[in-house]
Order: C-alpha cells, then structure tokens, then sequence
C-alpha cells in the first residue's frame, strides 16, 4: 500500500523508527512476562528430590522411569485433618501441583491417584496422554499418564474391587465376590506398547485403597485376583495398602513366609460384613465402560465436592458382624492359598530391594518389637501429616516369568525426614500429604 502522499520523506522514517521502536518494546515486554518472578517461582518451590543409580547396569536394556503419587484431592481437604497447613485452598496448591508434575516430565509414566483436577495439571507434562477411572459416584480417581511419543494403549481395564470374584463356585451358594464393605474403590490396568518397537511394552497397575484395616484386606483379595498376564513387564503403582507390618504388604511381598501370630490375629479380626452390603448390595458384575476419549472409568453420579465427606461408619468398626460361610468372605488360608497361585513369585518392591539411605521404615522402628517381615527397606515415611505419620505409597515389579527379568536400576531419593518440616501440605515442599515415589526398571 503506497504511503499517503502528504508525508514527507523525513516523516516517514519517523514513522518507521516509532514503529520498531514500539514493537521492541513489545518484544522486551513479552520476554520479560516470560521469566517468571520472584513471587511466582516462590508460589511453584517444592523439595527437591534426586534420582540415584543403583547397581544393576541398564546398558544394552530397554528402561522405563515410573513414578507414582497420591495428589490429594481437593474435595478431600480437611482443615481438622491437616492442621497447621498453609496450603489447602485449591489457589495456593495448584502452583505446587504443577510445578510436582513438571519435574516428572520425563518420566515414561505417571501413576496419580485421588487425582480431581486433571486438566489444571495436564499441561505440566505436555507429551502425556491420560487414561483415568474412578468408582461410581467418586469425584476423584485414578489415572495413568504414558508418554505418547514412546507408547500407546495396547488394552486397559478399569476394575471395581468391590465387584472381583473370589469364590468362583456359585453352585455352592456362598457369595462370588465375597465383599465385607462397599468401597468403590477402583484399579486401572494399562498395557502400554512401544510405538516402534512392537511386541514389547509393559504393564502398569495403578489402585489406591483407603486407610481403615477391615476394608484395606478386603481390597488386597480383589487386586491379588486380578490379572497381570502376557507381558514381560508389569509394574505396579501405588497401592495405599497400609503399612508394611500389615497383612496385605506382606500378603504381596512374601506369600511364603508365615505371619507372624499378631498379623493373624489382626487379619481375623478384620474379617467383618459391614451393613453398607445390604444396603446398597453387590455391584453389578458388568465390566466398566471403556470410552475412546482415552478413559476407562464407570458412569459417576453427579454430586457437588462439599458432597463427598467421610462417611461416619469409616473412623469404626461399627454396624458390622461377623461373617457367615455364605458371605464368601475369604479365610486366611484361603487368601493365601489364592495370592501363591496368582503370584508365583514374591512382588519386589522397587524400595525394599534397594539401598538408598538411611531413614527406611525398619530403622523408624515400624514393625513392633519381636516382629520381622518383608518390607524394613521401604521408605521412612511416604504420607507425613501434622496428625500421622506413615508408610502407605509403593512400587511393586511383578513377577514376569522365566523368558524375562526386570530389575530397578534407578530410584527417586526420598527426603530426610527432617525436610518435611511439622508435616504436609506445605508451602515449598509439597502440596500433598503423600510424597511421589519413583524408580526405573530395565529388561
């Protein structure tokens, strides 16, 4: 377009020289709303974790970094659960969130569990695809995040562990499922394949059970019966599954082993039917809808956060009784007869069968005088409130049969415990009461 003709030569380059003039101080004024500021990077510090080598070479192998973490939902922040917490509105843990998720960008995959806002934290990890499941009326859940320039989903299975079968012979009228309490809680099974190298991939389970003794065994029952067939790998994320001194890690960990007579005790006490069988009844047994956005999750109910407190029959044992043969409750011996079955191998644990440190849940003092197990290894703590301190977060390899053998070669550090200050959530170490816990396995 010709310049109008009553500018003069001189007006012009004037013309142009404001013209550049601005769009460099545009430039400079985008470049420096680029870095972020002082505050910014204030609201985004949390701990810094480090990755250590361990002693199995990874040369020659393929590898795949899995980390896994329990986010804290936030519609299950409670100022009486974490008091003293300066970072429990959903303005201040957002920050922190993503700036978790960022430093596990280069992670093959991402376990999450109580994961509520996946969308505000899905741009922390850009080549990560989700797949995601919760129970039925939940409003947080489960997801699996892969890195979809290395992977994609061969199959996947959402699995409600209150609907797993473990009495298969209906004939006999005891119960197939052989629940002792609704829980909705959920697994999500990923296979994952390479994109160029096909036929070879790995496995990841991800489930998250909720903290109260009678409903962690019952769970254990429906993630020992689940599947984790034909793949060479298959690796497990987290499993909230209590402590180490407890019936279901060492369910997994030694299956051989004998319990001790105070995890038998336990485990029997917690053989209850709780009333919220009857009242709502066994879930159907139809498997969950698979979705092709990249989801595997049943139809949820629709409910406003606030909806979702803890239900009050949780912090008891109260409106229960002890089960009848018909209720298909699992014994002991019959668990255990079903976990030798399914697991040919003890599950390894990518802390307990590594050296990191020195803070392990065994030198803590976690098992009680007199009292041994599998498990010493794990972490100090990975769930570290003002009002509990404990282990509750793990990484199991599962045994891959006799073709081949996977092993840990690297391992997110935990902190020392002196880190973590009076407890979690908190401004500049992390924005959940759980710590993300990660390791590397080659084969």
């Amino acid at each position: 377009m010709p310049p109008p003709p009553h500018l003069t030569a001189a007006q012009l380059a004037k013309q142009a020289e404001r013209k550049a003039a601005k769009l460099a101080r545009k430039a400079a004024s985008g470049a420096a709303n680029s870095v972020p500021s002082a505050e910014e990077l204030e609201k985004r510090r949390i701990i810094k974790r480090e990755w250590m080598n361990l002693g199995p070479s990874s040369e020659g192998k393929r590898t795949a970094q899995i980390v896994t973490w329990n986010m804290l939902a936030q519609t299950l922040v409670r100022r009486d659960l974490f008091p003293g917490s300066d970072c429990l509105r959903w303005g201040d843990r957002k920050a922190l969130l993503q700036a978790e998720m960022e430093t596990h960008a280069q992670s093959d995959v991402i376990c999450l569990q109580e994961c509520d806002r996946l969308d505000d934290v899905l741009g922390s990890v850009p080549d990560h695809r989700p797949v995601s499941a919760r129970g039925v009326g939940k409003l947080h859940g489960l997801v699996v995040l892969y890195r979809a320039s290395r992977f994609y989903i061969r199959s996947q299975r959402a699995v409600s562990l209150d609907d797993e079968e473990l009495s298969p012979n209906a004939a006999t009228g005891v119960a197939r499922r052989g629940v002792s309490r609704q829980t909705r809680n959920m697994a999500l099974i990923v296979a994952l394949e390479e994109n160029e190298d096909k036929g070879n991939g790995i496995v990841v389970v991800t489930t998250h059970f909720l903290n109260t003794s009678a409903r962690a065994r019952s769970s254990c029952s429906s993630v020992l019966s689940a599947g984790f067939k034909k793949r060479k790998v298959a690796s497990r994320g987290q499993s909230s599954l209590l402590e180490p001194a407890e019936t279901t890690y060492q369910l997994l960990a030694a299956p051989s082993t004998p319990l001790h007579p105070s995890l038998v005790e336990s485990f029997n006490a917690s053989r209850l039917r709780h009333t919220s069988v009857e009242k709502v009844g066994v879930a159907s047994s139809e498997p969950p809808s698979e979705a092709a956005s990249g989801t595997a999750t049943p139809e949820a109910k629709d409910k406003d956060d606030e909806d979702e407190l803890p239900d009050k029959d949780e912090r008891s044992i109260a409106n229960t009784r002890d089960p009848v043969p018909a209720d298909g409750i699992l014994t002991l011996d019959q668990l255990l007869e079903l976990g030798r079955e399914l697991l040919t191998e003890p599950a390894r644990s990518a802390y307990d069968s590594s050296k990191y440190g020195d803070e392990t849940y065994g030198s803590r003092g976690g098992f009680q005088k007199g009292v041994t197990g599998a498990g010493a290894g794990e972490p100090a703590y990975t769930c570290y409130t003002p009002l509990f301190k404990l282990t509750l977060d793990y990484l199991f390899l599962l045994p891959p049969g006799a073709a081949s053998r996977a092993e840990f070669t690297r391992l997110l550090v935990p902190p020392e415990t002196k880190e973590l200050g009076n407890g979690l959530p908190r401004k500049g170490i992390s924005a959940s009461d759980h710590l993300p816990v990660g390791c590397e396995i080659a084969w």
